[in-house]
């Protein structure tokens, strides 16, 4: 599980993991002015990159949002 605030989500304990890109930000934008809110994420792949010619791996985490208007949960 991890928790949706603002443009990222956090870990349990309260560590940033999570940097929501411009275009989704705009997607959830417009769920927003449709009246959803998000109620909660969770982690759906991770991903591990790593630059040509650099020796460290970038971890990446791919999350499942999901935003709630009167009661019905809905995938973003």
């Amino acid at each position: 599980m991890l928790i949706v605030r603002e443009n990222r989500c956090l870990d349990k304990r309260g560590v940033p993991v999570v940097t929501f890109s411009r275009a989704f930000l705009n997607t959830l934008e417009k769920y927003r002015q449709a009246g959803y809110m998000p109620v909660r994420a969770v982690v759906n792949y991770i991903v591990y990159w790593r630059k040509e010619g650099a020796e460290k791996e970038i971890r990446i985490i791919l999350p499942e949002l999901y935003v709630k208007k009167r009661g019905t949960d809905v995938k973003a």
